[in-house]
């Protein structure tokens, strides 16, 4: 193909075949195909080796079996998409826009239909629970417990009021369990208040991780949030008394009746 491209019969590139006014190569067109055949038979009869392979240690023998083995296909297929894989293409209609591609069933191939089948169904790795306490005393360790699934080790980021990443860490999980520890001094660079601990779960199976965030209070001296008594205050409310509004309506009422016989009485007279 690349002879066939230096020739200026064909071009890799649309902007080179719109210039040149030739054909943008493709494999998979019967003409363009032949135009490779041709290109093969060539090479065979004078004996061509590619410089990439010329130190290697076959005969010409062997490259000419590969120069057969080439044009042979596509004079099978009709195209010059040559696979020596599990697929290969076996037709392509322009007219229909559809392509057909064929399993390759070897004897020799070494792997059984659904070897792969473990790779269908992923398991994402996910975090289920996260065991910390509300409020943490400045002055004492930390000890935290992740709860995962699928999940082969967790990051973990802790970082205080400021936004700043005060420590982080690699921790392996053992039937779905890990434990993230804080010594007290680790603990002293905390600020008292709001801080933040933010969980990576990882697998090795899977790229995407699952992420969990949450906030802890650091205070000085206690273990628990402080208690607020809470007094009942009843509320009563005033009936509101809609007898003013009734007896609008109904004297509005009585002056439109008179207004109406008043009327009427005028226009009998």
């Amino acid at each position: 193909s690349e002879d066939a491209v230096l020739d200026g019969k064909v071009s890799f590139s649309r902007s080179g075949s719109v210039s040149k006014s030739v054909n943008w190569l493709s494999l998979i067109v019967p003409n363009d195909a032949n135009m490779i055949k041709e290109q093969l038979v060539e090479f065979k009869e004078i004996k061509y080796i590619p410089p990439s392979l010329q130190g290697s240690e076959h005969d010409w023998q062997y490259f000419e079996q590969r120069y057969d083995a080439a044009i042979e296909w596509i004079d099978e297929n009709g195209h010059a998409v040559i696979s020596n894989g599990p697929f290969y293409l076996d037709n392509y209609s322009p007219e229909s826009r559809t392509i057909t591609i064929n399993s390759f069933d070897s004897a020799g191939y070494p792997f059984d239909a659904g070897k792969w089948e473990e790779f269908e169904q992923i398991k994402f790795p996910k975090i289920t629970n996260v065991e910390i306490p509300n409020v943490v005393d400045l002055k004492k360790e930390l000890s935290v417990r992740v709860h995962t699934t699928d999940s082969s080790a967790i990051h973990y980021f802790i970082s205080n009021s400021k936004g700043e990443t005060v420590t982080s860490g690699v921790k392996s999980i053992s039937n779905g369990l890990s434990e993230i520890g804080l010594t007290e001094e680790e603990i002293l660079q905390l600020d008292v208040g709001a801080n933040t601990l933010k969980v990576f779960a990882s697998s090795e199976e899977a790229l995407r991780p699952d992420i969990y965030e949450t906030s802890f209070l650091v205070v000085e001296g206690q273990t628990e949030l402080p208690t607020v008594p809470i007094s009942e205050v009843e509320s009563s409310s005033e009936g509101t008394s809609y007898t003013g509004v009734v007896l609008a309506i109904i004297g509005a009422i009585i002056v439109g009746i008179i207004v109406y016989i008043r009327r009427k009485r005028k226009r009998k007279s």
